[in-house]
């Protein structure tokens, strides 16, 4: 399993809701608490937008299971 398949799975199993969507501060927090990835607000603005497609302000699974595709290949 590729890391970005690794990231998406783990992603699945926080988002407690079970919507396949998080907020913008919900992906903020997973990312600097839940998986400990150092960046700044900046950067992860910069992630949201590219990752968020249909421009809804949420990451949508489909939407990163996608943007981990493209960006593996």
């Amino acid at each position: 399993m590729s890391t970005g398949m690794q990231a998406l799975a783990i992603l699945r199993k926080l988002d407690t809701s079970g919507d396949g969507v998080m907020s913008k501060s919900e992906f903020r927090r997973i990312l600097l608490h839940d998986l400990r990835i150092p960046m700044t607000p900046s950067e992860i603005d910069q992630l949201m937008r590219s990752i968020d497609t249909d421009r809804d302000g949420t990451v949508q699974l489909s939407e990163l299971e996608k943007f981990l595709i493209d960006t593996n290949n």
